[in-house]
């Protein structure tokens, strides 16, 4: 019998709906199948280790299992420590530097709910070479340099997203750090002419949005000329599927009550060709806080001005169901809720200006800009407020299972209320189980899309036309 044990603050134990026993730890995110008849012996172990029976060679493989896995801890160890002190260790390292460039911010589309300003322009020479200048001297010490296109709609500047990304390569080979790059677009401008220039660039990640079917899409992601745009992003994917190797691209929903039930027509126009490049990713829209007045141009028009959360369970489950992959963050550990969380990561626009957040880049929340020299000048009392936040004094984040998935939830909202101990996050245990019963069937998903693709390929490789004596193996975010 194991004695100075407890089980982890952090422990889920749960069940799919076929029955089959699963546990994931968020500590060290630890995710297992259990087997039934081991089943009832795991829930023992994980209730209270100390009356766990040791009887047998199974037994201890369990709890080895266990202690290695830190669903079973020592009981003098405090988990809310070790968080905290990856927390600070994570968010104040100069090994990642992540920039989110804004290179202009116009648009060619007029969505109703979207919070920005469309203003005309695009990132300067000058601007760009002093941005150059300063990524040169903070990639000193780094490890990894990644960058994320945002707008605006970063394509309408595609020769400056160009023309950074060779410096920035440049520069990465100069130091020796691993590049990383990815863009967020409506999908208009990914034409066959634009995306071969794109290959030749680290780019491999593409985030586009179809809110549904060609109907209630064409009503949301309107073209300023008032036509729709659904029928050309697809073939635009389409194409870049077939002009970029291994793309990773990310389909957003965003929904509300407006067009909520629509959105399951729209799996069946994803040719299975983008379908098996893409994970999906549903998001509800919100109206924007009163502070975002004098920078959003319009009120969103679809949605009530303080609707209800609608949850995504029943899209996301749908989606599987048609063979999708989602696209999930929920269960990921983190050091930060989000990029905003940690002190090197900076959100750039056009005029070289610095932010910690894409919704959050109006002169009340610049930390700093970047002189014509390379110098960047921070401003440390606004930055000090992103940062210096108390997560780990308020109960409800220390008592809470998700924390180490969550880390305090959204910074911006806490800076809208003043500071207020606010639980900012829409997740909570039921969602995070569902969220975890969707990641073990990804996993599925994605096995069962490397069976078809093992397939295809032994199918047509000249190995299996001229052998005789091969043998075919199939098997299954």
């Amino acid at each position: 019998m194991a004695t100075n044990l407890k089980p982890s603050q952090f422990n889920f134990l749960f069940d799919l709906e076929d029955g089959t026993h699963l546990a994931f730890n968020g500590m060290s995110g630890a995710f297992v199948k259990i087997r039934n008849e081991q089943y009832e012996s795991v829930k023992l172990l994980l209730t209270d280790p100390n009356v766990f029976d040791v009887a047998s060679e199974t037994d201890q493989c369990l709890l080895d299992t266990a202690i290695r896995s830190r669903f079973v801890i020592e009981s003098n160890i405090d988990e809310l420590q070790i968080l905290k002190f990856r927390e600070n260790v994570n968010r104040y390292s100069s090994e990642t530097f992540h920039l989110t460039i804004m290179p202009t911010m116009e648009c060619n589309f007029a969505c109703p709910y979207c919070y920005e300003i469309a203003e005309k322009g695009k990132m300067s020479l000058d601007a760009q070479n002093a941005l150059l200048c300063w990524v040169n001297e903070k990639l000193l010490g780094c490890r990894a340099f990644i960058v994320g296109w945002f707008g605006g709609e970063p394509l309408m500047a595609h020769d400056v997203l160009r023309y950074l990304m060779i410096e920035f390569r440049k520069l990465c080979d100069k130091h020796n750090v691993t590049f990383i790059s990815g863009v967020t677009t409506n999908g208009f401008f990914l034409i066959p002419k634009i995306v071969s220039k794109l290959k030749e660039l680290p780019i491999r990640q593409f985030q586009v949005t179809i809110d549904g079917p060609p109907d209630e899409h064409d009503k949301r992601r309107i073209l300023k000329s008032g036509k729709g745009s659904f029928y050309k992003i697809i073939n635009n994917l389409c194409h870049l599927c077939e002009i970029i190797e291994n793309p990773i691209i990310i389909l957003r929903v965003n929904y509300d009550s407006m067009n909520f039930d629509k959105i399951p027509e729209l799996f069946s126009y994803i040719p299975e060709s983008l379908k098996s490049k893409s994970e999906i990713y549903f998001r509800q829209v919100f109206p924007p806080p009163r502070w975002w007045d004098t920078q959003a141009p319009i009120k969103i028009s679809s949605i009530p001005p303080n609707p209800e959360p609608i949850a995504a369970t029943s899209l996301q489950k749908k989606a599987q169901d048609h063979g999708f992959k989602l696209f999930l963050t929920e269960h990921w550990l983190k050091a930060g809720y989000c990029e905003a969380d940690y002190v090197n990561r900076f959100v750039v626009d056009p005029w070289n200006n610095l932010h910690k957040c894409t919704v959050a880049f109006d002169k009340v929340h610049r930390v700093g800009f970047i002189k014509a020299d390379g110098q960047a000048v921070i401003d440390t009392h606004i930055l000090s407020k992103w940062m210096l936040r108390d997560t780990f004094e308020r109960d409800n984040c220390r008592q809470c299972r998700i924390l180490p998935m969550c880390m305090g939830g959204c910074n911006l909202n806490t800076l809208c209320n003043k500071g207020r101990a606010i639980c900012s996050t829409v997740i909570d245990d039921g969602h995070m189980v569902e969220t975890l019963r969707m990641f073990y069937r990804n996993i599925i998903i994605e096995e069962q899309r490397k069976s078809k693709k093992r397939n295809l390929t032994s199918v047509i490789s000249p190995e299996s036309i001229h052998s005789n004596d091969s043998v075919l193996q199939t098997g299954n975010k």
